[in-house]
């Protein structure tokens, strides 16, 4: 049996502001842009340690440049409503920059959330360009969501060598643009 020992400092130790946080999905499917003052002022009340950006199944889908969602012919987990709010706002409203201006600087940290999974390296190599343009302090990044779900992402990760062996030069290239980078591979 495997087990895991568990030890509380009774002098309270600090933790480490990302190992808790929220899955952000401000814009993509709640719209609230990142400079709402309602937002904000929650933000600063909760004193938010770190927000997962863009957060769980939009990140698969999610064009930074544009701030939009991209072409969603394999998406299962919505039908378009989540595309319409989005295109409520003008092109550019959730892009980095912006995040980067509100809600970005009223919380500890992000995990930034890139897509690999509907665009291709390339692609995912200029989005971290954006990100690296976009006076982001990018000190914790995520390559997808989910992808161990083979219902929704096995027509492009059929198993966790395919998702692997497809993330090496998105790894090489954000170590390169943000040293330090604490990266997950899901």
């Amino acid at each position: 049996a495997n087990e895991i020992d568990i030890h509380f400092n009774p002098q309270g130790t600090a933790v480490e502001p990302m190992r808790f946080g929220f899955n952000d999905v401000l814009g993509p499917i709640v719209n609230l842009t990142y400079s709402d003052t309602s937002l904000l002022r929650i933000a600063d009340d909760l004193q938010i340690g770190g927000l997962r950006h863009p957060g769980g199944t939009v990140a698969n889908y999610w064009n930074w440049t544009e701030g939009r969602y991209l072409d969603c012919t394999h998406c299962k987990s919505f039908d378009g409503e989540w595309e319409r709010r989005v295109e409520a706002f003008p092109k550019g409203t959730f892009t980095p920059k912006n995040w980067v201006k509100g809600l970005g600087s009223h919380i500890r940290g992000t995990v930034y959330d890139i897509n690999v999974l509907t665009m291709n390296t390339q692609q995912s190599l200029q989005q971290l360009d954006y990100l690296a343009s976009s006076g982001a302090k990018v000190t914790h990044l995520e390559l997808g969501n989910e992808f161990y779900i083979n219902k929704n992402y096995g027509w492009r990760f059929p198993n966790s060598t395919a998702y692997i062996k497809s993330v090496p030069q998105v790894v090489a290239h954000a170590r390169k643009l943000f040293p330090g980078v604490k990266i997950a591979v899901v």
